[in-house]
């Protein structure tokens, strides 16, 4: 069999994509219409519909192949990365290597325009027995009308999303955008009075809006390929525009005037240019409710005030009468009428059942239409799917994610290595669902298991991270930051021990989300506290280790069993918690309708 050729994967980490859009008479998706994807043959016996591609479907990886082969020449030939990043996309001999975007971004879809005879045509035609066929991208923000026609066409929108620092679409030069033909050119640029303008927002720093990935091949089912230096090593400056830290769709706790905190949902977020130049993430957030009263949505300036659910519990409900009852069994009614004199005590109540409520819950979003299980033999029942909201939390491929608990079998190794109970991230690559005869569904995560051990003492006397090429750039940047301030204040450098590759974790097993060290530390640690944890251990105290464990936000509340349900949309996870409206107008938070999935799986 001949060896599988392998691309370097680059991630689109910016999109403007949106799953529906906003017209005169109401939401429409943005995609083909019902009507266009369906499939029955006319009067005539001619089929003429719509299909969905599957992001490996061959179609797709060769506009992802061309529009990384595009995108990693303009980057090259404009000299618009720092020379560590350029030399990434080099191979040995100093020529470009094959390069593919690992996805689209995010809500942006491909169909097939397929148009054939009901009987199979003489015609001897590559796109098989098909008369033809014909690829578009959905997803721009304008509405389905407002699709391109080849990854050429999409290029100079792909290439305002990883370029253009503001987040103007009046930069953006791609024909929908500018429809104005004198616009746009055979070259993607922009609409900024001089080229100046782009290179300026791009160089020193890295190129915004673009994360890259060790080299894969595009046809693996699972796990990356070993390569050498195809990792990107730490970027010595921060990204030009600052990472979104929370995602739609996700719930976090925001610092109130009135109270201490409440529980919110994350509706949309936006990049803002400020009077002083600098660009900023806004969080739209809204505050969870009882059906009766949902107060306003409001912006979050950089995420201030707002902090990740499972930095702390959730007190339970303070209404005996209720006790045992989920968001759902409470007489709303009822009690916003018996506490008409304090109507914040019961908005704090139903704010405390409904979180509970979506802690306990799962959405898988995005099928994938796997051709192969995570072992590699060929399985008609199983399905890939690009995200999965968990809890509180959103997780893709590329996340670091916290494990609970480990295999048997890898628990006694870490005893063994002496290494139990040191802190354990699983960088996540596929997420897969596989389904039994009786339609029991069972979730899966693989990914590449590490565990944070001690620098060795050759390490900590020279004051450097050691560098691992497999690990994501944007851990390791965490992790330069972490030991930067473990050096300052005299304490011991860490890094992370590769402990088993394509580690296969049940759902159950996931505690959530790992977030970036900085970010956390400044949410539990105290100066003088992060200062004397150094003095005393050598090593601080890994903040994402506070975090509770999805499924367990109250105690109390829920016991100790964890059962996680699923639902088909990520909206259906707050019930009435929220406006019925809510995630249904942003870009994200939308999954696979009860009637899209072909079987009623149940979680094991």
């Amino acid at each position: 069999m001949p060896q599988e050729q392998a691309y370097y994967a680059m991630y689109v980490a910016r999109s403007d994509g949106k799953l529906s859009t906003m017209k005169k008479d109401g939401r429409e998706d943005n995609c083909p219409s019902k009507e266009q994807r369906d499939k029955k043959p006319n009067e005539a016996g001619v089929q003429d519909y719509y299909e969905e591609l599957d992001s490996n479907a061959e179609k797709a990886k060769d506009w992802r192949r061309k529009l990384g082969g595009m995108l990693v020449q303009e980057l090259l030939e404009r000299k618009m990365m720092p020379e560590e990043q350029r030399s990434l996309l080099l191979d040995e001999d100093g020529n470009r290597k094959l390069c593919v975007l690992e996805n689209f971004p995010e809500n942006y879809r491909l169909y097939e325009h397929i148009k054939k005879k009901a009987e199979k045509s003489d015609k001897s035609h590559a796109a098989g027995d098909a008369d033809r066929r014909d690829a578009y991208l959905y997803g721009h923000p304008y509405g389905r009308k407002s699709r391109f026609r080849s990854p050429a066409d999409f290029f100079h929108h792909l290439w305002w999303l990883v370029t253009d620092e503001s987040g103007d679409e009046g930069n953006c030069c791609c024909k929908v955008c500018a429809p104005n033909p004198a616009d746009s050119g055979s070259t993607p640029t922009t609409k900024s009075s001089s080229a100046a303008a782009v290179a300026g927002a791009i160089t020193p720093t890295p190129t915004p809006g673009l994360v890259h990935r060790a080299a894969v091949p595009v046809d693996s089912g699972v796990s990356a390929t070993k390569s050498n230096n195809n990792t990107p090593s730490v970027p010595n400056t921060p990204p030009a525009l600052p990472p979104f830290t929370y995602r739609i769709g996700e719930m976090l706790w925001v610092k109130e005037p009135e109270t201490a905190y409440s529980i919110c949902i994350a509706t949309n977020h936006q990049y803002k240019r400020l009077a002083d130049s600098s660009v900023v993430p806004i969080y739209t957030i809204r505050c969870l409710s009882h059906p009766y009263f949902h107060p306003a949505e409001k912006e979050s300036q950089n995420g201030l005030g707002l902090k990740p659910f499972r930095c702390f519990q959730v007190p339970p409900p303070e209404i005996v009468t209720y006790t045992g009852h989920t968001y759902k069994t409470v007489d709303w009614n009822s009690l916003s009428l018996a506490y008409k004199q304090n109507p914040r005590f019961i908005e704090q109540e139903a704010m405390k059942f409904a979180a509970i409520g979506v802690d306990r819950t799962y959405t898988l979003e995005g099928e994938i239409n796997a051709s192969s299980n995570i072992e590699g033999n060929n399985n008609p029942n199983i399905k890939g799917w690009k995200s999965l909201y968990l809890g509180a939390e959103k997780i893709l491929p590329g996340d670091p994610i916290r494990l609970e608990s480990l295999a048997t079998e890898y628990r006694t190794a870490l005893q063994q290595s002496g290494h139990m109970g040191h802190p354990q991230i699983l960088v996540l690559q596929k997420i897969f669902e596989e389904i039994d005869q009786q339609g029991n569904s069972k979730i899966s995560l693989v990914g590449d298991l590490y565990i944070q051990v001690p620098a060795t003492d050759e390490f900590q006397s020279k004051g450097f991270t050691p560098q691992d090429e497999r690990l994501p750039a944007d851990i390791l940047r965490t992790l330069v930051s972490r030991n930067h301030r473990a050096l300052q204040l005299g304490g011991r450098i860490v890094r992370w021990l590769p402990f088993k590759p394509r580690y296969v974790a049940n759902i159950n097993d996931v505690s959530g989300r790992w977030y970036d060290y900085d970010h956390l530390a400044n949410i539990f640690l105290a100066t003088e506290e992060l200062k004397q944890s150094f003095l005393r251990g050598g090593s601080p105290p890994e903040p994402n280790e506070m975090f509770f464990i999805t499924g367990h936000c109250c105690e109390k509340a829920t016991g100790n069993e964890r059962t996680l349900q699923r639902t088909w949309l990520r909206r259906e996870a707050f019930g009435e918690s929220v406006p019925q409206q809510t995630l249904q107008e942003s870009s994200g938070g939308q999954g696979t309708s009860r009637e899209d999935m072909q079987t009623g799986a149940k979680q094991e």
